[in-house]
């Protein structure tokens, strides 16, 4: 079953528009969203949490509508949006009366566990400890599925590591569910099972991280060895004065047809590649 599905979503404004985007989150899975600034992630995100209307295309949770199953949803941005002179003890009572499955003693424990005085009031708490804050009101309510926007961003890599961790452990339960939006490609690479990338409203890329691997490989030539490869290898060139990157896509099939050896390609490259690449026909035209 599917956490999330989404089919033909568009959604509108003056000056952007998403796009006929179709994904699905799976269940016991971690999917990444990613994509450059103004590329529509928190426009995708708040589209799913119903804070924007859409012009089309059909959202689902578990086969659901959002309004019935929201308990279920737990949801983390980058910045709690939240009066700051509250503090922890406070919000407590605000989400106990807000969800059935609250578990106050949950919600201390995480407190305790992340160095959290439960009396501070939330403005003088570092940005990983509200984050980390963040997390501790998500998990309290047992949600089934968390939804994250960038809430890792300009954050030092050691707590990224260890808020990576905490994914993980959600993820102990295999009925669990993530999906996150990041810039942080190369420590989302470490836990995610599939990446959903867009650009300019557009979806780029949705497919399991291991197939991607399979699929695509790297290539640094020469830039006028490039016109000896047949096109349906050639995904995306980078052009550069005195060489030439290329993404291999069917790496396999064009390792069988010429004797070159490609390279491991990261997600952090392959996106580089499909925003800023050009395509083969540019070269030859």
């Amino acid at each position: 079953m599917n956490s999330i599905s989404v089919e033909n979503l568009n959604k509108n404004f003056k000056d952007f528009n998403l796009e006929n985007i179709s994904f699905s989150v799976p269940q016991g899975e971690i999917v990444g969203l990613i994509g450059e600034n103004g590329a529509g992630k928190t426009t995708l995100i708040n589209s799913l949490l119903k804070l924007l209307l859409v012009e089309s295309g059909k959202i689902k949770f578990w086969e659901e509508d959002f309004e019935k199953i929201k308990e279920k949803v737990g949801v983390l941005y980058d910045s709690l949006y939240f009066n700051e002179n509250l503090r922890p003890t406070e919000l407590e009572k605000i989400f106990a009366a807000s969800y059935k499955n609250w578990d106050r003693n949950l919600f201390f424990k995480l407190l305790g566990d992340f160095g959290i005085e439960k009396t501070k009031k939330i403005k003088t708490l570092s940005k990983g400890m509200k984050i980390k804050l963040q997390l501790a009101l998500a998990l309290a309510h047992k949600p089934k599925l968390l939804i994250i926007d960038e809430a890792t961003s300009g954050l030092d890599p050691l707590f990224i590591d260890s808020f990576l961790d905490l994914l993980l452990d959600f993820m102990q339960d295999e009925t669990n569910s993530v999906f996150i939006s990041s810039h942080d490609l190369s420590h989302l690479e470490k836990i995610a099972d599939r990446f959903i990338m867009i650009d300019q409203g557009k979806l780029l890329l949705n497919e399991d991280i291991e197939k991607i691997r399979d699929h695509y490989g790297y290539l640094q030539i020469r830039g006028d060895e490039l016109k000896k490869i047949e096109p349906r290898f050639v995904s995306r060139f980078l052009k550069h004065k005195f060489n030439t990157e290329v993404l291999i896509q069917n790496k396999e099939a064009f390792e069988q047809e010429y004797p070159i050896k490609t390279e491991p390609v990261s997600v952090e490259q392959i996106f580089k590649f499909l925003v800023r690449g050009e395509k083969y026909e540019k070269l030859i035209n």
